[in-house]
This record gives C-alpha cells, structure tokens and sequence, in this order.
C-alpha cells in the first residue's frame, strides 16, 4: 500500500518541495522574460505621446499663423475701403470749398473795394467750413507779388525788357551776373518756339539727349515747380528763387499789389523800376514798405516815389485761395488762382497740394 501510494505520488511529479522550487524557478524565469517587454512598451507610449504632443503645437501654431494673417488682411482692407471713402468725400468737400471760395470772392469783389491790404476783409485771416466732420478752412492771399516767368516770352519770342527785369531780380538776391543771365536763357529756350539755343541755354538737342529724355514746353509752363526740369536748376536754385517766382496763364507782367506785399518783396518790386541813375535801391524800397500807412495805400497820389515808379497797383486782380480740408486724419490742400475782372471773378487753375 505504501509503495504502491508512493508510486502515484511519483508518477504525478516531484516532492512537495522539489515542486515549490520549480515553480519559484519557472516565476522568475518568467519574469526576466516578462519585465523587460514591459519597460520598452512603457517607452514607446511615452515617445508616441510626446511626438502627438509636437504634431498638436506644430498644428496650433500653423492655424495661429493663418489666423493671424487673415486678420492682418481684414484690417487692411477695412483701413484702404476707409482711407477710400474718406478720400472720396474730401473731394466732394473740395468742390463745395472751391464753390464757397468763389462766391465769398465774387460778393468780395463786387463791394469794389479802393484798397486791399493783408489786414482787412477776406485776406485778415482764414474762413472755417462748417462741415459736421473733420476740418475744412479756406485762407485768401495775394497773387501779384511775383514775376511771372512766362511773361519773359511773347508770341514764341523772348521779351527783352521782361529778360532785363528777370536779370536784375535774380542778381538783387544774391546771384551773379553771369549766373542770372545762363538761368534767364536756359528758362527763355524752354518757353520760346526757336530751335536754336541761346548762350549757356538748352533747346530739345540737350534734353532728348538726356538718360529719361522729354522736350521743350515751347509754350507757357503751368507751374513755377516746372522750372526743376530745367537745366542746371538745382533744388538748391529753385529754393532760392521759388518765393519770387510764379507761372500765370497769361503771359503779361502783373502788376504788384503794394499794400499787399511784404518787405522781403523789396528786391522783387526794385528790379520792376526803370533803370538810371535815380533808380531806388532795395534798401530804400524795403524802408518804404516798412513805412507805409496801417492797412495800405489808399489814394495813389500818397504813393511815395520808391514805389510808385514801378507797375503798381492798390487793389489785386489776381488772388490765391488756399484750402485745408481733414478727414478720418486724412488731409488735403489744394491752391486755387482766381482773377478778379471788371465783370466778375473767373477760375484761372487749380492744384492739389500747396503750390501752384
């Protein structure tokens, strides 16, 4: 019985104890098999999160960048449609300025004034728009005091007397005799109809020859800034001479306001005087307009001879209004030249921006 109980305790396997220990030795077995699998998937979970990590900001950022850049096209179109439309209405508001501008010069000039001078009636100071919003003024001045350069041509020939005149002016403020007399033909061959140049001037030959080559106006310029596309007029040259200078559509030589002109026009009003011997000098001109009576001449028989002797006149039959008009802080200026005539008052040009 006993060996018999024995042999079926042998036949199923080892001793009680025999088989603990093959079970601990197949646990651990197991387990070195088992643990290290572990650690690697536990690695590859920890990678797999950190690179969707990276796809997630990498798709953030991209939809931050689109976002970002939509928006900057939204603002922009949003100011250009504003910048627009406050620019369409400067335009409208410029129109009904320049419609002000010139009925307040006609009632002006219908009231048939003996004098005007810079201290009474439209000249004393700017008239305000009343526009709901935004700013608008209108400022009304003098266009006489000034040599109009297109009168140193008539018919498509140059005028000697109005060349001497120019000549003289430009020497009284500082140019040289030669100097003056190159700027006088270089301006008399861009206005006349000769193809010949004078001496030290420029016809077509010279300026089609040039790297962006143009021609001769051969007619009267529209503006005094056209004098840049002269030759050898710098910005230097024309900054000096700029505030003496102007282009009127007629040719004929104004006639200067002496009430209205100030005492840095002295040389301007002494180059107008008739030489000789008793020919004023800008000082006295210059002492002369600094005496002249509160708010100008009005009887020409007051007139002292340091100004009289020149084309004068008490009252000005070319005058300059200037408009400022702001919008959204969008701002606009535009110069309009009106001549008063027996008749009426007529819009001689118009410019946008602060100058003729």
């Amino acid at each position: 019985m006993a060996g018999a109980g024995w042999g079926r305790a042998a036949g199923r396997g080892a001793p009680p104890s025999d088989d603990g220990a093959l079970r601990r030795a197949r646990a651990a077995v197991l387990g070195e098999r088992v643990m290290p699998a572990r650690r690697a998937d536990s690695v590859t979970r920890r990678q797999e999160r950190g690179a969707a990590l990276i796809v997630v900001l990498l798709l953030v950022a991209t939809l931050a960048f689109l976002l970002l850049s939509i928006a900057n096209i939204v603002t922009g179109g949003v100011r250009r449609a504003s910048s627009e439309r406050a620019r369409s209405e400067l335009f409208w508001r410029a129109a009904a300025a320049e419609e002000i501008a010139d009925q307040v010069l006609k009632k002006y000039a219908a009231s048939k004034p003996a004098k005007m001078s810079r201290e009474e009636g439209i000249f004393a100071g700017q008239l305000d728009l009343p526009f709901e919003e935004g700013e608008g003024a209108i400022a009304f001045f003098d266009a006489t005091n000034c040599f109009n350069v297109n009168s140193l041509v008539n018919n498509g020939q140059e005028d000697p007397s109005e060349s001497a005149k120019f000549v003289e002016l430009m020497s009284m403020i500082g140019l040289g005799g030669g100097e003056a007399e190159r700027l006088k033909n270089v301006i008399v061959d861009f206005l006349d109809t000769e193809l010949a140049p004078l001496p030290e001037g420029a016809e077509d030959n010279f300026y089609t020859a040039l790297p962006t080559p143009y021609r001769t106006a051969d007619r009267a310029v529209a503006s005094v800034s056209e004098l840049r596309a002269m030759d050898r007029v710098s910005r230097g040259l024309y900054q000096r001479i700029r505030p003496y200078l102007c282009a009127l559509p007629d040719r004929s030589p104004t006639k200067i306001n002496i009430n209205m002109a100030s005492e840095n026009h002295a040389p301007l009003i002494a180059a107008l005087l008739p030489p000789g011997e008793t020919r004023p000098s800008v000082e006295d001109v210059r002492a002369a307009l600094e005496a002249r009576p509160p708010g100008g001449y009005s009887d020409p028989a007051a007139v002292p001879p340091e100004l009289s002797a020149a084309g004068y006149a008490l009252v000005s039959n070319l005058v300059e209004a200037r408009l400022r008009l702001e919008v959204n802080d969008v701002t606009m200026e535009e110069v309009l030249l009106f001549e008063i005539k027996s008749d009426g008052v007529e819009l001689l040009a118009r410019a946008f921006g602060d100058e003729l």
